[in-house]
Order: C-alpha cells, then structure tokens, then sequence
C-alpha cells in the first residue's frame, strides 16, 4: 500500500506493452538501483538515457516532448521533495553535502546499442515508459527513516506518472530506428569519429554541448565493445 498521505495510482492495465488496457492505465517501470556515496555529491540520479534515444523518433516530436516533460516533472518533484529536509546536510567522505537531484547523470541507464541491455531500457523497447533511479547509500538510510521524506519522495513519482506517463499518446508509435541504431558495431567508432572531428583534430560541432553529446556516445561504443554488462 502507498504510505500515509500518498493516494492509491490508478489501477494497472493488462495490454501489451504500457498501453492503457480497456478501463486500465498505462504501465510505467522504475527500476530502483542502490549506488555507493560519492565523493563530492549525494546525488539522486535519474536515468533517462533508453527514454531520450529509443521512445520517440526524430520526427515524432510530440513523443520527444513527453519525455522531455516527464524528466522535467520528475526531477522538479524530487527537488521539491528534498525540501522535507529543510536544508539539513549530511556528512559523507568528511564533507557535509545537501542531497540533490541529477537528471543528466552518467548512469542513465543506457550502455548504447551493441551490449546487454538495461532492464529500464528492455522495457522502453516493449513500448514501456521506464526510468532508472540511483540512490546513495546514505540516501537510502535517510528515506527508510524519514516518513515525511519517503512520503513526499513517493508522491513526485506518482505525480509524474499522473500527469505525464498517464497521459502519453506516443505508447504505440515506436520508431522505426531508435538511438541505439547509430552505436552498433565497431565500425561506427570511426564515422562517429571522422563526424565530430576535423582533420586537424578540432571539434567541428558548432557548440561545446554538441561535442560533449558525441563524444559521450563515442565512449558507449568504446565501452560495449570491450566490456559485458552483468
């Protein structure tokens, strides 16, 4: 049962996929990781990286805006959410740190095309909305004990499938090619290569954003040919 305070979701469907059933409601997977403390943040990832490469077409705008939403929605209630700690910090590594929202972190949940899929990103392919959530430890500690965080922390994910996944019109327009078409083989190391550089070495993307874009992508190549994800 939802915890106290928290109303009840709509009742689930039974249509393939996370298309709403007659009477019933769309599907949405959070896939719930735990991850060490870092360093220099207490970060709440929220990976959306199968979502933004493989749910919508690059002509499907419509679908395109519905994830961008939802990632907005998401990551503004969890932001909201933090604000149940009224600005305490945590120590971890010897700092005291806040606990933030990441919405653009490095584990997104997708490796790229050529490797093991995610479970998040197994599900985008079966016209699944998914997301993928690393919680810190000290996080995860936090929540357990703090009724008034978990409780405000369930609420911004079931707001955001209220508002956002619910009301999806895009759970039967699977592209024809998705992201993950641009990164399988090894061979589209050196056309993604010869694209983002000039001869002489430099960025030929019009902005830093770009270029970090691709070369990210590049490393998603690198890595699923070299390493298997268990």
């Amino acid at each position: 049962p939802p915890p106290r305070g928290v109303p009840a979701a709509p009742g689930g469907g039974d249509a393939p996929g996370g298309a709403p059933a007659a009477g019933g409601a769309p599907v949405f997977h959070i896939d719930v990781h735990g991850k060490m403390d870092r360093k220099d943040n207490l970060d709440l990832d929220i990976g959306m990286g199968p979502m933004e490469h493989c749910w919508a077409g690059r002509d499907d705008a419509e679908g395109q805006a519905e994830v961008l939403a939802l990632k907005e929605h998401l990551a503004s209630g969890m932001r909201e959410a933090f604000k149940a700690l009224k600005g305490r910090t945590f120590q971890v590594h010897q700092k005291q740190m806040h606990m933030t929202v990441e919405e653009d972190p490095y584990l997104n949940a997708y490796w790229g095309g050529s490797t093991f899929e995610t479970i998040s990103h197994q599900s985008v392919n079966l016209r699944v909305p998914a997301i993928q959530l690393e919680i810190p430890h000290t996080m995860r500690k936090e929540l357990v004990t703090n009724e008034a965080l978990f409780r405000k922390f369930a609420t911004a994910l079931l707001n955001s499938y209220r508002y956002c996944v619910a009301t999806f019109k895009s759970h039967g327009k699977k592209p024809s090619s998705c992201g993950c078409s641009a990164l399988e083989g090894v061979e589209a190391v050196d056309a993604a290569r010869s694209a983002i550089l000039r001869r002489e070495g430099r960025p030929a993307s019009k902005t830093l954003e770009e270029t970090e874009l691709m070369l990210r992508e590049l490393h998603h190549i690198e890595r699923t040919t070299s390493e298997k994800q268990i």
